[in-house]
């Protein structure tokens, strides 16, 4: 192995099942989607079905499996998050301009919060593999 290269904290080849892969690319899409595309409807029973299979993927793979445990825990708390926030916001009744005016402003920060948490996470994950590719490439 080349010493040059950045080195790696874990002893042994870092992989990931293609299901764990799988169920968190899914999850994204299905947050990600156009809302021209699919409806709220679809898009949160899609996200309902996702975190049945997560559910059960999480029993499959061994607790060994760190990364995957890891990347099936990030598109579980991305799907309960968005879940969460679309029904806040439909069951959410604002009775004043005012309040609304409020409402609004204190929802889109906690929203942008979030955006930013999931963005900074999704990056981690995508330097971590690439940099294990690197390492045993």
């Amino acid at each position: 192995m080349d010493k040059s290269r950045v080195q790696s904290w874990f002893s042994d080849p870092v992989t990931i099942t293609q299901l764990t892969m799988y169920l968190y690319l899914f999850t994204s899409c299905q947050i990600e989607l156009d809302p021209e595309t699919k409806s709220d409807v679809d898009v949160l029973s899609s996200l309902a079905v996702s975190l049945d299979w997560i559910a059960v993927a999480q029993k499959m793979i061994p607790a060994d499996e760190s990364v995957d445990h890891f990347m099936l825990k990030l598109a579980e708390r991305k799907a309960v998050t968005y879940i969460t926030e679309q029904l806040t916001v439909q069951n959410h009744n604002c009775t004043s301009r005012h309040s609304l005016t409020h409402c609004c402003a204190s929802r889109q920060q906690k929203l942008k919060s979030e955006i930013l948490f999931a963005n900074r996470a999704q990056f981690l994950i995508i330097v971590i593999i690439s940099v294990i590719m690197y390492v045993f490439a």
